[in-house]
């Protein structure tokens, strides 16, 4: 059986090599087939030449890329699109998440019709990397607002952790139009009104010290798609 896992990249230089070298031994080391995707949404540093540091000489792993940064639900789709795997996960490029969480995923595979997302258990040995009030309360917020408006009643909807059964991903990253953080709302809405499955499991999290999270700007981008969301879900287009 494949698996494959979608990581949207967007200036992660530092970190893309041990990532994909975590990933591929954690496989390996369970004797299961993967493929790992990597998806560049419009990177302006030296990602792009460390991926190719970094797969080459490795078929089971992929580059896709975007000219520019589309933002993160266009770069998954992008990559859950082109995913050969029977299950897909999608991951951050920082293993704030780490890759061993999908232990008890798959000690317990979901069915077809089961969507497994995780909900994040701060680690806070390192206090330095605790994340910031502001952060914790903006998520807060946008998890209370978005199950508010859609009735979904998931703890954390922006968990960059899930897994899908292949079917269940490509019907709804297909229809899917949002492109920015907000992409994880619309997807499990979809997922929910196709009758599908959406189990929440914890999943360890550690909050980094470098983030692409721009809290103002992102805080008004992230309230426009959610408008433009209740918009296509009111007029039934969803």
């Amino acid at each position: 059986m494949l698996y494959s896992v979608i990581i949207p990249v967007y200036n992660e230089e530092g970190a893309i090599i041990s990532t994909v070298k975590r990933i591929e031994d954690y496989f390996n080391g369970k004797g299961l087939e993967s493929e790992i995707i990597l998806v560049n949404d419009g990177s302006t540093d030296a990602t792009v030449s460390r991926i190719g540091e970094a797969i080459a000489g490795k078929p089971g792993v992929r580059l896709l890329g975007n000219s520019r940064n589309e933002g993160k639900g266009a770069a998954v789709r992008k990559g859950i699109l082109s995913s050969k795997g029977a299950y897909l996960v999608f991951t951050d490029a920082d293993m704030s998440t780490p890759i061993e969480e999908l232990d008890g995923i798959l000690d317990a595979l979901p069915a077809a019709d089961e969507i497994v997302i995780g909900i994040r258990q701060e680690q806070l040995k390192d206090k330095k990397v605790e994340r910031p009030f502001a952060r914790k309360l903006i998520s807060r917020s946008y998890n209370f607002i978005a199950n508010f408006l859609f009735g979904l009643k998931i703890k954390d909807i922006g968990c960059g952790f899930k897994f899908f059964p292949a079917g269940a991903a490509r019907a709804v990253f297909a229809e899917q139009k949002i492109k920015g953080w907000v992409f994880d709302t619309e997807i499990l809405l979809r997922a929910r009104k196709r009758g599908v499955r959406i189990r929440e499991v914890p999943v360890s999290w550690t909050n980094h010290l470098i983030t692409r999270v721009n809290i103002i700007p992102d805080s008004i981008y992230c309230a426009f798609d959610l408008l433009r969301l209740f918009c296509y879900n009111a007029s039934g287009k969803l």
